[in-house]
């Protein structure tokens, strides 16, 4: 230290009796610890330096192995729940909600167009008064399959004359 500086600390430890305790405590462990430097086999200032390069070769390694194994084996299972899923059977026809099926329907099968201006009111009332039942339909083409229960004839006739129906034609 320059003189400055070594006059700053004696008048800083002159001002500060905390100061000089500490000084006097660093003091006496110092001559303390040279003391007992011969009975201590300390490595020394080579054996610290050899920790230190140590120290710097073995770099903690990071844990992303672990990630790794976890992200495959949960991709494999979503790819076996997906294929799982897809090759799950499906139901091939329909079933009605209430589990009746259309078994027991009789009647004259007979397919028809109606006018693309008709209304769903209109469709309506001319089935009603023609007692028959819609079962297929509409399809691609906008026809309908009809059971007509009752005579059939004088029904097939009424529904030609009706404006609503475009096309009709018995099976």
């Amino acid at each position: 230290m320059t003189d400055t500086e070594v006059d700053n600390v004696e008048q800083a430890l002159a001002d500060y009796p905390e100061l000089q305790q500490e000084l006097d405590f660093l003091d006496s462990l110092r001559k303390q610890l040279q003391s007992q430097s011969g009975s201590i086999s300390s490595p020394g200032e080579l054996g610290l330096k050899r920790l230190q390069r140590q120290l710097k070769k073995t770099k903690p390694s990071k844990s992303v192995h672990g990630w790794r194994v976890a992200a495959i084996a949960a991709s494999v299972l979503l790819l076996v729940q997906m294929l799982v899923t897809l090759q799950m059977d499906e139901p091939e026809t329909y079933h009605p909600a209430s589990g009746m099926q259309d078994v027991g329907v009789s009647g004259t099968r007979i397919t028809v167009a109606f006018a693309p201006e008709a209304t769903e009111a209109q469709i309506r009332a001319v089935l009603l008064q023609a007692n028959s039942r819609i079962i297929d339909g509409p399809s691609a083409l906008g026809i309908y399959q009809l059971i007509i229960q009752g005579e059939p004839d004088e029904v097939i006739v009424w529904l030609k004359a009706q404006a609503v129906i475009e096309s009709l034609q018995e099976e």
